[in-house]
């Protein structure tokens, strides 16, 4: 249970919880695997209402918005810059490590966001007791097939971004962590990966298939010569 993005007064309870929909199943070696998560206010939880296009504080309470963010110049990322202005703002998401991240364990999957709906939100109004699903992502074997197995997310996060320039003109951006929703604690995304079969193998359940079908045809037209 964590606080989250939250209308005025900086007195606002925002309670909410984040699991994912299908946290296990299975799916083929060459499968594109949808990640969905649903996002869920406790019925005490006072609304959401985050409006990344109203400007700052973005319907947030004050206390919320950050002051300072972190700066790249010349390739080199420096944090503890302070914002002159905080132009935008939208959800980030994140992964912890598990057997689906290439990023930790080389795994044979890559993330495709192109049809993710939880990534950069400008807006999100929801009532209390309210569920919302969202799709993080597709898994997408890389390279295909993908060698069978069992392979898991272990948390999905969903965090406020936020972006300006410094007093020099840079831009600066920062994600805020004390603030979101988070899968932690909710069952892990487990997938089990089966084989796909070669091609002689369906040319063998096809021939199978057609045997069936023949004897069929001849043990209906013996038993019309009987009749």
């Amino acid at each position: 249970m964590l606080a989250c993005m939250a209308t005025a007064p900086a007195s606002a309870d925002i309670q909410g919880s984040l699991s994912f929909r299908d946290p296990t199943g299975t799916a083929t070696a060459v499968e594109a695997i949808p990640v969905w998560v649903v996002l869920t206010l406790d019925p005490a939880s006072d609304p959401l209402a985050f409006d990344a296009l109203a400007g700052a504080p973005f319907g947030l309470p004050e206390s919320w918005i950050p002051t300072h963010g972190e700066v790249e110049i010349n390739g080199v990322l420096t944090p503890g810059i302070p914002f002159a202005s905080i132009d935008s703002a939208s959800f980030a998401g994140s992964i912890r490590c598990g057997s689906f991240n290439f990023h930790c364990s080389g795994s044979p999957y890559r993330y495709d966001y192109a049809q993710s709906t939880s990534l950069g939100l400008s807006t999100l109004s929801m009532a209390p007791g309210e569920s919302r699903e969202f799709l993080f992502n597709h898994l997408v074997p890389n390279p295909s097939p993908a060698p069978p197995g069992t392979y898991q997310e272990v948390d999905f996060s969903m965090r406020l971004a936020f972006y300006g320039t410094d007093a020099d003109g840079n831009f600066v951006s920062t994600v805020d962590y004390a603030h979101g929703f988070s899968t932690f604690g909710a069952p892990s995304f487990v997938r089990t990966i089966t084989a796909v079969p070669e091609p002689s193998v369906y040319a063998m359940m096809l021939a199978g298939l057609g045997f069936v079908a023949l004897a069929s045809l001849r043990s209906r037209a013996k038993r019309m010569q009987e009749a």
